[in-house]
C-alpha cells in the first residue's frame, strides 16, 4: 500500500467516513487484519463507488458484500497497513490539515442527511467530540452550525447528539456525494 496515492483530502475522507460507518478487527487466529465500510446498497452506490476508487488507488483489492435484507453494501478491505490508519478513538485519527475537508464530507455521507428544503445538513451522531470538532472546523471555514441533543434509541438509552450543518457548506470544495433527503442511518457497522 503506497499512501501517498492519496490527497490529503482523500485519506481524510476515508477516516472520517470510517469514524461514522467503519468497523475493523484483528482475527489474531487468522493473523488478518480487516478494515470494513458500510453504505446503503441502493442510495449510497456513489459514495459505495467512490471509497472503492480510493482503496483501488492504494493498490488494494476491496471484497464487496451485499446484503440484501438490510440493503448494505459492506466494503472490507484485509491490510495491517490500512488497518492501523483508522482507530474509534478520534484522538487517535491525528487528523492533518489537508485531512480535515475530506473527515468532515467523509463524515458527512457516513452519518448525514441533506434537508435542501430548510436549508441544512444533518448529522446524527453519538461522539460530542466529533461533532465539536467538526463544528469548530466549519466555523473557521464561515459555514454556520449547531449541535443539540437527541437520544439515539428508547433501547439504547445512547446520548446522541444532532449537528446541523447550513447547506453553504456545499459552496465550498469539498468531497461530499450524499444527496438531498437521503441517510445512511439504515445500515450500520458491525457487529
Amino acid at each position: 500500500m503506497n499512501i501517498t496515492k492519496l490527497t490529503d483530502s482523500e485519506l481524510g475522507y476515508l477516516k472520517g467516513f470510517f469514524m461514522g460507518d467503519g468497523y475493523k478487527y484483528h482475527d489474531k487466529k487468522g493473523r488478518k487484519y480487516y478494515v470494513e465500510f458500510y453504505t446503503h446498497s441502493i442510495r449510497d452506490k456513489k459514495i459505495s463507488k467512490f471509497l472503492i476508487i480510493l482503496t483501488k488507488k492504494l493498490k488494494l483489492n476491496p471484497n464487496i458484500y451485499k446484503d440484501k435484507r438490510f440493503y448494505c453494501k459492506r466494503i472490507r478491505i484485509t491490510n495491517k497497513e490500512f488497518f492501523n490508519l483508522f482507530d474509534k478513538d478520534f484522538i487517535k485519527m491525528n487528523l492533518k490539515n489537508g485531512e480535515i475537508i475530506g473527515f468532515i464530507s467523509g463524515f458527512i455521507d457516513a452519518e448525514g442527511y441533506v434537508n435542501n428544503k430548510k436549508r441544512f445538513i444533518q448529522v446524527v451522531n453519538t461522539n460530542h467530540q466529533v461533532l465539536e470538532f467538526i463544528k469548530n472546523e466549519l466555523a473557521k471555514m464561515r459555514v454556520s452550525s449547531s449541535i443539540s441533543n437527541k437520544w439515539a434509541s428508547k433501547k439504547s438509552r445512547k446520548q446522541a447528539y444532532n449537528l446541523y450543518i447550513s447547506v453553504t457548506f456545499k459552496n465550498i470544495p469539498h468531497l461530499a456525494f450524499k444527496p438531498a433527503g437521503w441517510s445512511s442511518l439504515e445500515c450500520s457497522p458491525g457487529p
